[in-house]
This record gives C-alpha cells, structure tokens and sequence, in this order.
C-alpha cells in the first residue's frame, strides 16, 4: 500500500468545487493562449520574441494539462501528511 492509499478519501463536494476552479482557471488561460497566437502574427520573424512565445505558451499548455489532470485523478495533487 503506498501513501496516497492511506489518505482518506475527499468528501463529495470537493469534485464540485475542483470543476468549479478549474473551469474558472481555464478561461484566463484560453485567453493567454489566444494573445500568444496573436503576438506570434504580430512579431513574425523575430527571434528572440519568438523564443519568448514559445516558452510562455510551453508553460500556458502545462498548467493546462495539470488541470486536466486534476479533474480526472484529483487525489494524485494530494501530499501525504508530515
């Protein structure tokens, strides 16, 4: 049995309140990803804002799919106690 097995369970509503924060995260998020697509167009042929770009919208897709993540297996997020 591993750590995460030893911790009790979260209570119903936190499914609730986990799709509620992350649907309200998502939008800002959707946003960035539409203003980089936007700055890509806006700066085409420049290096070096291209390098930014790409590791802004790097960082934008990981939190993105941390959140995914979140709403399937939100007990993987879960630390054990100290």
């Amino acid at each position: 049995m591993n750590q995460a097995d030893e911790l009790p369970p979260f209570p119903p509503e936190w499914n609730e309140i986990i799709a509620s924060a992350v649907h309200d995260i998502r939008n800002p998020l959707s946003s960035m990803l539409t203003t980089l697509e936007i700055l890509r167009h806006l700066t085409a042929g420049s290096d070096q804002a291209a390098k930014v770009i790409e590791m802004l919208d790097r960082q934008v897709l990981s939190v993105s799919d941390q959140l995914e993540r979140l709403l399937r297996d939100p007990a993987s997020f879960r630390r054990p106690p100290l």
